[in-house]
C-alpha cells in the first residue's frame, strides 16, 4: 500500500531576513543621505560653496552675545504666531482651493494676508539687529564690518596643529 507524500508545510517566516533587509535599507538610505547632505554643504562639482545672502553674513558677523539675544527675540515673535494661525491660515487656504467655481481672487488674499504677516517677523529681526548695531561703539562697528567682510569672502583661516597659526 503507497503512502501518499506528506502535505507540503507553509515556509517558515524568516523574521530575521526581514528585519536584516530593513536594516540595510535604512543603512543604505542614510549613506546616500550623507553623501547628498555633504556635497550640498561643501558646494558642487567644483568644490565651492556659494557666498551667504547678505542676510546670513550680517547674522554670522554679530558677535556671540548679540546672535543668542536676538535669537532669542525671534524665537518669541516666531512662537506668538505659531500654532492656531497657522492653522487657521492653512484651512483658511486649502478652502479657498477647494471652492467651485474657484476664485482666484480671494486665495490671492487669502496669501497676502499670509505674506504680510511673514513680513512683519522680517521687519521684526530687522529692527532688532539694527538696534544692536546702534549701540555698539564705533570700534565695535568697525570690528563688525571686518567680520562681515570675512564671512562674504570666505577667506580661509590659516590654522596648523592644535589651531595654533602657522606663520
Amino acid at each position: 500500500m503507497d503512502m501518499p507524500p506528506p502535505a507540503p508545510q507553509p515556509a517558515r517566516s524568516r523574521w530575521w531576513l526581514r528585519g536584516l533587509l530593513i536594516a540595510s535599507l535604512a543603512l543604505n538610505l542614510l549613506f546616500v543621505g550623507l553623501a547628498v547632505g555633504a556635497a550640498m554643504r561643501f558646494g558642487g562639482h567644483d568644490g565651492k560653496r556659494p557666498p551667504p545672502s547678505v542676510g546670513s553674513a550680517l547674522y554670522r558677523a554679530m558677535p556671540q552675545e548679540d546672535r543668542v539675544a536676538m535669537r532669542e527675540e525671534m524665537r518669541k515673535l516666531r512662537d506668538a504666531d505659531r500654532g492656531t494661525t497657522r492653522k487657521a491660515d492653512a484651512e483658511r487656504i486649502a478652502e479657498a482651493l477647494r471652492q467651485t467655481p474657484f476664485n482666484q481672487t480671494a486665495l490671492g488674499e487669502l496669501v497676502h494676508q499670509q505674506m504680510t504677516r511673514q513680513s512683519g517677523w522680517f521687519t521684526a529681526t530687522q529692527t532688532a539687529w539694527l538696534e544692536r548695531v546702534a549701540a555698539m561703539s564705533a570700534e565695535e562697528r568697525e570690528a563688525y564690518a571686518e567680520r562681515l567682510l570675512e564671512v562674504i569672502e570666505q577667506k580661509p583661516k590659516k590654522r596648523g596643529w592644535f589651531g595654533k597659526d602657522d606663520d
